[in-house]
């Protein structure tokens, strides 16, 4: 998600994703903006019904928020500029580089259990992604862990030249797979059947798949 330099709008996959959820339940949706950290704290006290921001559904956050089905499927990869990409392979090649991470996600806790099992790499933690992805373009990190949907809208959107980390047939090195889930507050029974239903009716209809070309595919034409 992000606001559209021309008209000012919040737009992106996640974005267009809520939207259609509010209409299937025939609500008006009101957009709320915080860090990444915060979504799951707002949810346990009620400040927000619902959150979708690309967060992976692992096992420490369900038990503190209940998820609806993984509306997407996707994985934690590194990004690094063109130059380091012969040289960054696997997480053991990060001995020694600065490695971009936000603060409160998957990739913040994977760089810091790296570190404790003796990979000698720097963590820099970043509220944003966009601020992690800005320094590495211009070298103040090395590498940045961040989620593999995330980056192909930042490339698809920006002439940086940065790349995904993958292995010398081409294929990408995730670090982990995982699904990207909403939230809701634990009980809220009646609202995550709704986000259910409303999801399988957007793959049922093709809205899914039009949502992925238009945000995330970056080999559509535009």
């Amino acid at each position: 998600e992000f606001y559209d330099p021309d008209s000012g709008e919040l737009k992106g996959f996640d974005v267009d994703t809520g939207e259609y959820i509010a209409d299937y339940l025939n609500v008006e949706i009101k957009w709320i903006e915080m860090p990444f950290a915060n979504l799951i704290p707002a949810l346990q006290e009620r400040k927000v019904d619902m959150t979708i921001a690309a967060m992976y559904i692992n096992p420490e956050r369900e038990e503190q928020v209940d998820f609806a089905e993984p509306y997407v499927n996707t994985g934690l990869v590194m990004v690094v500029r063109p130059d380091l990409a012969p040289k960054v392979k696997t997480v053991r090649d990060l001995a020694g580089l600065r490695v971009g991470v936000k603060i409160g996600a998957t990739g913040e806790k994977l760089a810091q259990d790296l570190s404790v099992q003796g990979i000698a790499l720097e963590i820099v933690a970043y509220k944003e992604t966009l601020d992690s992805f800005l320094d590495l373009e211009v070298g103040r990190v090395d590498v940045v862990f961040n989620d593999y949907l995330n980056t192909l809208v930042y490339l698809k959107n920006s002439p940086s030249g940065l790349v995904i980390v993958a292995d010398d047939a081409g294929n990408v090195n995730y670090l982990s797979h995982v699904g990207l889930g909403i939230a809701v507050h634990q009980g809220d029974l009646e609202l995550l059947q709704a986000i259910n239903a409303a999801l399988l009716a957007m793959k049922r209809d093709g809205t899914f798949d039009l949502f992925y070309r238009t945000w995330l595919d970056s080999t559509a034409s535009e």
